[in-house]
């Protein structure tokens, strides 16, 4: 019996010393997969709004002010998925800070 316990501690011990840097980087691959999707994902402003709840308004000003990068489409707006989030989180930002 002591021996059994012995060898199931030594394996759930090398499990827990060599999993974690198994999925380490695992993670770092799926993450930069998932970036580079998300990297190529555009929406135009009346998706945008949808996408995230803010006003068509909002983006529009923020788009024309420069505040939020975006491309021309003809005579669309296209606003990519990073550079969304980006600006979502800086806005964030600045309301705390004018809080």
């Amino acid at each position: 019996m002591d021996l059994e316990k012995t060898i199931q501690d030594a394996v759930s011990s090398s499990i827990d010393t060599v999993l974690p840097g198994l999925m380490h980087g695992y993670i770092e691959k799926l993450t930069a997969k998932m970036e580079e999707v998300y990297s190529v994902r555009t929406y135009n402003l009346l998706e945008a709004s949808r996408e995230t709840g803010i006003g068509y308004k909002k983006l529009l000003t923020a788009v024309k002010r420069g505040f939020l990068p975006s491309m021309c489409d003809g005579k669309h707006y296209r606003i990519t998925h990073i550079d969304l989030k980006k600006w979502m989180n800086s806005e964030k930002n600045l309301k705390i800070v004018r809080k």
